[in-house]
């Protein structure tokens, strides 16, 4: 998934098996990039973590199930990621994206849960 700006300056990817979270910086445009990720199969939603990258092309960071909590996913709950850019503090207009995927460790990668709610 990538940020809504014209360029796609930021990313995040989800890969079920190790409960792995990619995020990074595309875009030499001096804007960071943000994530945040929630549990939707918790009612009310819970709130797991969330990540800013400072600015710079090239720049990404990652976390896996066997860095511990937060980044250990429960199996079989839905995830709601938004991500977005961020320019001396404020959220750049236009630029945030929101997926929901299912972790589903070694299921494939986890398929859209948009229907979660």
């Amino acid at each position: 998934m990538y940020t809504d700006d014209s360029d796609n300056g930021g990313w995040v990817e989800f890969f079920t098996v190790g409960d792995e979270v990619r995020m990074g910086d595309r875009a030499s445009d001096g804007r960071g990039v943000e994530i945040d990720v929630w549990n939707e199969s918790s009612d009310p939603d819970s709130y797991e973590f969330g990540w800013y990258k400072g600015r710079g092309k090239g720049k990404w960071q990652y976390s896996k199930a066997s860095m511990g909590q937060p980044w250990n996913m429960a199996e079989g709950d839905c995830f709601k990621f938004r991500i977005r850019l961020v320019d001396n503090g404020n959220v750049v207009p236009s630029s945030t994206d929101y997926a929901q995927w299912w972790n589903r460790n070694g299921a494939g990668q986890g398929g859209n849960c948009d229907s979660v709610e």
